[in-house]
């Protein structure tokens, strides 16, 4: 059986084996086993200090990558959601209490901000919608299928009396 020796020297980086020289993270180079290498060995910048890229699942938030968590696993509705953003409507993902999330906070586009589909009814002017008073009564100016409506206006007027 082969076995293969590492020596790693106190106070440096550089890592020597059987075959010489590995790598040296933080050195500004990329090298052989290194993803990323960008002169440091600082968090929080695309590069971990292991010289790895960043990416949401690897267990630290990174702003730049615009995480809001990190929790190192893919279970959506734990508070950190699979996407590295905190569990809450608008996120993107669909978790308990959702019916739906597009991941924005617009009202008008087919699931509201408050993660139910847009109908007609709901009092939200949405999609394929020319009104939405929220009412379902006919003959008020928006119908109960959303649609604008004439409304029918009648004044009675008193007849005079010339007596």
């Amino acid at each position: 059986m082969r076995a293969l020796w590492l020596l790693a020297l106190v106070g440096c980086d550089v890592v020597y084996g059987l075959h010489g020289r590995v790598s040296e993270c933080g050195n500004g180079r990329i090298e052989e086993d290194e993803e990323c290498d960008d002169g440091n060995v600082e968090d929080d910048d695309g590069c971990s200090p292991e010289c790895v890229l960043a990416h949401c699942g690897d267990g630290r938030i990174d702003a730049e990558l615009g995480e809001e968590c990190d929790d190192d696993d893919t279970i959506d509705g734990d508070g950190c959601d699979s996407n590295c953003l905190i569990t809450r409507c608008g996120n993107g993902i669909v978790t308990a209490g959702e019916q739906c999330d597009d991941g924005n906070t617009v009202t008008t586009d087919s699931c509201t901000n408050g993660c139910i589909p847009a109908r007609c009814g709901d009092d939200i002017t949405g999609p394929g919608e020319q009104c939405d008073d929220g009412g379902t009564t006919d003959g008020d100016g928006c119908s109960s299928l959303c649609k604008l409506e004439e409304r029918a206006y009648s004044e009675f007027i008193e007849p005079k009396n010339d007596t």
